[in-house]
């Protein structure tokens, strides 16, 4: 296991996670079976000339219920906050961040600050109580000071390396107001 394809990949993937061994095992599981279904539902993937049937919709499903079973298992085995961690990780805004030095304290602010901002505008596109003009106001309002607590969090030149490289979901609140 230490010196397969798949251990090296998983360790390169790994550097700002830092894993004892028995989380590592487990992402090593995680991964040898997140692998194995990928291969399931894209079979070219490994075999360019393999057959590109379409998987039925029951095959689809289940192939989806099997991806929670294992993403559920792996938050068992890791535990909520670790599995919480490495699968932000994986993300790569967040993980240039870190890997730019940011601390992950700060990347996981960052994160939380991401879902409020977009359940907060979602909210508001949702109020049918408001008109069009007040809808905008109100998203450009939540995008400038989502930006404003970014470019706190960060620091300037962090929040402008992860606007061009992640922080793309900012624009998508209020696109018109660019």
């Amino acid at each position: 296991m230490r010196n397969s394809d798949a251990a090296n990949q998983l360790k390169n993937n790994l550097s700002a996670f830092d894993p004892n061994e028995d989380e590592f095992r487990a992402l090593f599981k995680f991964q040898q079976t997140k692998d194995d279904l990928s291969a399931a539902l894209n079979p070219q993937q490994l075999d360019p000339d393999a057959d590109p049937a379409p998987l039925s919709a029951n095959q689809k499903q289940a192939l989806r219920a099997e991806q929670k079973t294992l993403n559920d298992d792996l938050a068992q085995a890791l535990g909520t906050n670790r599995a919480a961690e490495y699968n932000l990780e994986q993300d790569y805004s967040y993980r240039n961040l870190i890997d730019s030095g940011v601390p992950k304290e700060s990347v996981f602010k960052l994160d939380d600050m991401k879902t409020e901002a977009q359940a907060a505008a979602q909210k508001i596109r949702n109020d049918k109580t408001l008109s069009a003009d007040d809808r905008t106001a109100a998203l450009s309002a939540i995008r400038t000071e989502t930006q404003s607590s970014i470019n706190s969090l960060l620091g300037a030149k962090a929040a402008k390396t992860y606007s061009g490289n992640g922080g793309w979901w900012l624009n998508n609140i209020a696109s018109a107001t660019k």
